[in-house]
């Protein structure tokens, strides 16, 4: 039902961002983990083309993002790959990444 709604979203608005990580953490949640990687890489690529200096929203996104990623591909084996997207996730915006059982959820995918 969700997946339903996120592409009827983004129909509408081909590059809604809430829509793209809604449809990446489906595909995460269902274990296809290639859509997923393909979707948060689609999303990385827009926000890095579109995202305002101003766009605190937008910067959250981008980070949650990259930390997706990393959990997609920790869970399929590449560590370094994974690495490199938590730290980019960290150095995009660490204030919504730095609350509370952060590192549980990157390192247990919880």
């Amino acid at each position: 039902a969700a997946l339903v709604s996120f592409n009827k979203a983004l129909r509408k608005m081909p590059n809604h961002r809430g829509a793209l990580m809604g449809r990446a953490i489906v595909f995460i949640r269902t274990n296809k983990l290639r859509m997923a990687d393909a979707e948060l890489t689609h999303l990385i690529d827009f926000l890095k083309k579109s995202l305002a200096l101003d766009d605190a929203t937008g910067r959250g996104t981008l980070a949650a993002a990259y930390a997706n990623r990393g959990i997609v591909r920790d869970r399929e084996g590449r560590y370094k790959k994974a690495l490199a997207d938590y730290i980019k996730a960290l150095n995009t915006d660490e204030d919504p990444l730095s609350g509370p059982g952060i590192l549980e959820k990157i390192v247990y995918g919880t």
